[in-house]
């Protein structure tokens, strides 16, 4: 557990409690501690310089207070994880009730800090307030651009794509995927760079909360967007599956990666696999028409085990 006063009496003035950087100003060698609650999306934004940039919102706790924070930069962002604890220090700049974490302030991951269970609740609610939790039913019928939060059952993922954006004048990474109740499913879609990488952690088969998503109607057919807010919030986990598959077709075939279509009880499924992977266990070199060698081999049943929508292990069940 971690004791401010401990700080205190091992004479390191500069490691501050939240409460005490609250309520003074920061100076540049000022340091604290604290418990990573949540986190949001990846934003991007431009510099003056035109330059794209990006940053992520953290509610964060320690034995004495919350305060929201505004990280920079990518590599941050993948490197901070919620539940985890972490040493902030350097040119931190407190604006509002906001502290500032630049890219050139530091931080490094430490033992865990014991939050009280109120200030752990009061964390939560920095960032963000949650959308009303709707059914899928519900959510379909609701009218264009409403703001929702729905749980239900991943049914299938998608691969990540790229798709143009007019407003933007370029293609910004998507990921869409299935979401299932007892009252229907529905597509799901995120865009953006921030909002797939939350994709990254689902399987087929999880059960998950996605907080603050907008319903988009296109011809009749309703499908939920992404916001800046967007939050999966994991019910139940199933991990990595082993599983039989029967792979059908194939959809894309490069160098690096190959994407099949395969039967997974009993319904189809778009899986990503390593070609290499994929090659070593066709008994096929990574030469020629590799493309048009694996298409006379289809249909093939295989054993893989599987990580979201990624093979990441995977043997053929008969010999080829």
């Amino acid at each position: 557990m971690l004791n401010i006063d401990v700080f205190q009496e091992r004479n390191a003035p500069w490691k501050k409690s939240i409460r005490d950087l609250k309520s003074s100003t920061i100076r540049e060698t000022d340091g604290f501690v604290g418990k990573v609650l949540q986190k949001s999306g990846l934003r991007p934004y431009q510099t003056k310089d035109k330059a794209r940039k990006c940053f992520c919102f953290l509610s964060v706790a320690d034995e004495t207070d919350s305060v929201k924070m505004k990280v920079y930069g990518k590599d941050r962002y993948e490197e901070i994880k919620e539940e985890s604890s972490y040493l902030f220090s350097r040119c931190l700049i407190k604006e509002g009730d906001v502290i500032i974490v630049p890219t050139l302030s530091k931080v490094s991951q430490t033992r865990s800090v014991d939050v009280p269970e109120e200030l752990e609740m009061e964390a939560t609610r920095l960032i963000y307030q949650e959308s009303p939790v709707y059914s899928i039913e519900k959510a379909k019928q609701s009218a264009d651009k409403t703001k929702v939060s729905v749980e239900g059952t991943v049914t299938e993922i998608d691969p990540v794509g790229k798709t143009k954006v007019n407003y933007k004048r370029q293609k910004v990474k998507t990921q869409s995927f299935r979401l299932e109740d007892e009252t229907g499913s529905i597509r799901i879609v995120m865009w953006d760079e921030g909002a797939v990488a939350e994709c990254s952690r689902l399987s087929v088969g999880d059960v998950v909360k996605l907080a603050n998503m907008k319903t988009h109607e296109y011809f009749g057919d309703v499908s939920l967007n992404s916001t800046a807010s967007i939050r999966i919030i994991k019910v139940q986990s199933v991990g990595v599956q082993s599983e039989r598959i029967e792979i059908l077709g194939i959809k894309k075939a490069t160098k690096k990666e190959t994407q099949l279509e395969a039967e997974m009880k009993h319904q189809l499924h778009t899986f990503v696999v390593a070609t290499r992977l994929l090659a070593k266990t066709v008994g096929f070199k990574l030469t020629g028409d590799f493309r048009g060698s694996l298409l006379d081999k289809l249909p093939f049943s295989a054993d893989a085990e599987i990580r979201g929508n990624e093979i990441i292990t995977i043997t053929a069940a008969s010999k080829m």
